[in-house]
């Protein structure tokens, strides 16, 4: 069964070439220790969502996962209106679907360094928001996850759109 981390971690894996990445590097750039890093790999290609021939992330079938799943599999829920944290949904840099919106129905992760205010809404995996701050192209694939995972029929519509662009 896939975990969160086995979603960051090809979710990471779209962002990069093929022959571009080691499991220390990869690890190290999602926030996973080598063994969790590997396990998540082992766990995505018994889900066939991985191909060790090609060493990357199946994407057409990874970007179905999402679109239709990820909200079953990996629910939330919006938060207290009032937090601090990291942007995330729309309101994500690179999404600019905040216009329009209410501050208070911003969508953040948690996160006391962050300079946003919004309704927490609990990142994919603990360590997605660190991952995010290195790398925008990952930023934007799991701003789209959340906004499936608990967005309305509008921004679930635009999060398909993301996902179908970038993956399928």
């Amino acid at each position: 069964m896939l975990k969160p981390q086995d979603v960051l971690v090809l979710l990471k894996l779209t962002t990069l070439w093929p022959n571009e990445w080691t499991y220390a590097s990869l690890s190290e750039s999602v926030g996973l220790s080598l063994s969790e890093t590997h396990a998540a790999i082992q766990r995505a290609t018994k889900a066939r969502l991985f191909s060790e021939v090609a060493r990357t992330a199946v994407q057409p079938e990874l970007g179905l996962f999402l679109i239709y799943g990820a909200d079953h599999v990996y629910f939330a829920e919006r938060g207290a209106p009032t937090s601090r944290g990291m942007q995330t949904g729309f309101a994500a840099p690179g999404l600019d679907g905040a216009n329009g919106y209410p501050e208070n129905d911003l969508l953040v992760w948690p996160d006391p360094d962050g300079t946003d205010q919004g309704r927490v809404v609990e990142p994919l995996y603990r360590s997605a928001p660190v991952a995010a701050k290195r790398d925008p192209a990952l930023y934007i694939l799991l701003a789209a996850v959340d906004e499936l995972r608990v967005g309305r029929a509008r921004e679930r519509d635009r999060a398909e759109h993301i996902i179908r662009e970038a993956l399928c």
